[in-house]
């Protein structure tokens, strides 16, 4: 229920980005709170250099990164068969791009050159209608972070217990990693600024990693008969290219 209000709030962030784009009436001007309409929309281009595209791979690797919850969406199908999840893979992700592919167009036309990494930032702030996305965006925010979590937290604790923390109780292993990780992220949440620094560093490192590295390794690891091993090896192999050259271009910037 709680991802559904979520799905919901994105969705309404998503009509509210593209009829501003419209603008339909002067309730809906992206430029009320500027003085000329060059001073909040920047130039557009259909194709930008290969420089601009590869800093901004980062973002896209961690706009689709979600294969660390495919273990929890296996377990609680009614019938988990590999149709069945391939099924459920395919739908997630082209709603997501679908969604991406709007909220991108919409956005970047609105603002063009000049559109903030958080795009509502982009938008008047007295602007009720804004204020409202404003709050689903949060609220979004609010309930993806546990999905992001309960599986770290599952990794970390079984990292501790095969490294000699067998011993430890469960309730108490649960409750620190748990503490450890809210006040890690809630502290980089009070000092960075620059979400789109974020996004980036975590689609640079974590994610290519899970996307990636990961995969690749295991599946050349895992099944020495297959001859397609060999691209699950070219796959990690581009994810070690990805990590390093990604995180120059981010703080070369």
């Amino acid at each position: 229920h709680v991802s559904a209000v979520a799905l919901a709030c994105v969705g309404l962030i998503t009509v509210m980005i593209v009829v501003f784009a419209f603008s339909p009436s002067s309730d809906f001007d992206p430029y009320s709170e500027c003085e000329s309409i060059e001073q909040c929309k920047g130039p557009t281009a259909l194709v930008t250099n290969p420089s601009q595209t590869l800093h901004a791979l980062p973002l896209f690797v961690f706009s689709y990164t979600c294969h660390q919850n495919i273990f929890s969406i296996t377990n609680e199908l009614s019938d988990p068969t590999p149709q069945r999840n391939i099924k459920v893979c395919v739908l997630a992700v082209g709603a997501a791009l679908a969604v991406y592919i709007i909220l991108g167009a919409s956005g970047y036309s609105t603002f063009g050159g000049l559109v903030d990494h958080d795009i509502l930032a982009s938008y008047p702030s007295d602007n009720g209608i804004v204020a409202v996305a404003r709050l689903a965006i949060s609220l979004v925010v609010s309930c993806c972070y546990p999905l992001q979590a309960h599986p770290s937290r599952a990794c970390t604790t079984s990292i501790v217990r095969a490294c000699g923390g067998e011993d430890i109780d469960d309730f108490v292993l649960h409750m620190a990693i748990t503490t450890v990780f809210v006040l890690a992220s809630g502290s980089i949440a009070l000092v960075v600024t620059d979400l789109g620094l974020i996004l980036s560093v975590v689609g640079a490192t974590g994610s290519t990693t899970v996307s990636y590295i990961l995969p690749g390794a295991c599946y050349f690891i895992l099944f020495p008969e297959r001859p397609s091993r060999w691209l699950g090896f070219l796959l990690a192999c581009t994810g070690l290219i990805i990590m390093p050259l990604s995180l120059c271009l981010i703080f070369w910037k």
